[in-house]
């Protein structure tokens, strides 16, 4: 796939920040949901998957991001629980895709015969994908992130297939929804991936520190009266 489009990543990360933040503003303090606001926010996952995967491909950095998205997605857990609202949140998904593919790749390493690598693939892949309905998102955002982690690893127009697929089932009540994931996804893999130029954010921790920081300032403000 011929890729030439040139986003700097660090740019899609302040997007995909704003747009995060403008759904959820929408879904707490704007009452009823902001129809809006939330069809802007439906580009937030897409390029948070996108540079995650992308980054995982890259720097195999797998040990790093459990501890994160355990540490942040029970701090996460714990925010929603304090306003009565689901504990689920995206760093579950994150976190249950991540260890898929880990595994994956532990059972590929240690196990030569090829016939113990596939019954373990399965196995894994099949507890994992069960584990990923109660994670936000649900079975649909579990097999997004795989199909973007297959295309960086296999460069086949199959998992573009897969990716445009999923990326329009993570929202499949709204057509509308599912139209703006499926176009965000389309372009962001057109994007060449090695573009990342100027750096505009030098903490590895923003996105971590923010997800649970912003939700509570909302249902704080929320909890205060200030809703429209």
């Amino acid at each position: 796939m011929k890729k030439y489009l040139h986003f700097n990543q660090d740019g899609l990360k302040i997007i995909a920040l704003i747009t995060m933040t403008l759904d959820h503003m929408g879904k707490i303090i704007f009452l009823p949901t902001c129809e809006p606001m939330t069809l802007i926010g439906r580009t937030a996952f897409p390029i948070f998957s996108y540079l995650i995967m992308l980054h995982l491909y890259e720097k195999k950095c797998f040990q790093k991001y459990f501890v994160r998205l355990f540490l942040f997605g029970t701090l996460t857990s714990v925010v929603l629980v304090l306003q009565n609202e689901s504990p689920n949140n995206i760093l579950w998904t994150f976190f249950v895709a991540i260890a898929c593919i880990w595994l994956l790749g532990k059972a590929f390493l240690v196990f030569e015969k090829t016939a113990i690598r596939n019954f373990l693939n399965i196995l894994i892949f099949t507890f994992c994908f069960f584990v990923s309905f109660g994670t936000d998102y649900s079975i649909f955002g579990f097999c997004y992130l795989l199909s973007l982690y297959g295309f960086f690893k296999y460069k086949s127009p199959l998992f573009v297939m897969f990716a445009l697929v999923f990326g329009g089932l993570i929202n499949p009540t709204a057509l509308s929804a599912a139209a703006i994931s499926i176009i965000t996804t389309g372009i962001l893999l057109m994007n060449n991936p090695m573009g990342r130029n100027k750096r505009y954010i030098r903490s590895k921790w923003l996105f971590y520190v923010y997800y649970p920081a912003h939700l509570t300032l909302l249902y704080a403000l929320r909890t205060a009266g200030i809703v429209f």
